[in-house]
């Protein structure tokens, strides 16, 4: 599972990159369940700022490297982590 898709379950901290262990226990997700976190970005060669990806499949999304800092967003749109 890449870094997005982990954040879309709600169970992965952004911040800390990994999975958050307040939000395991409180909807009681045993920690073994969930997979390995991977980075798309990184495996699609997006490796610097300013690169993008899109995606295709039950969403659309439009993934954006933007360094080492999350960008918040003025028009409602999710900040994700994806580069490790």
């Amino acid at each position: 599972m890449d870094e997005t898709n982990a954040a879309r379950t709600m169970l992965f901290n952004i911040h800390t990159r990994a999975w958050d262990e307040e939000l395991l226990k409180l909807f009681r997700v045993p920690r073994a369940m969930l997979p390995e976190v991977q980075a798309s970005l990184f495996g699609h060669m997006r490796t610097s700022p300013g690169l993008i990806k899109s995606t295709y499949g039950t969403g659309c999304f439009v993934l954006a490297n933007t360094g080492d800092q999350i960008v918040r967003s003025q028009n409602r749109l999710l900040s994700l982590s994806a580069v490790p």
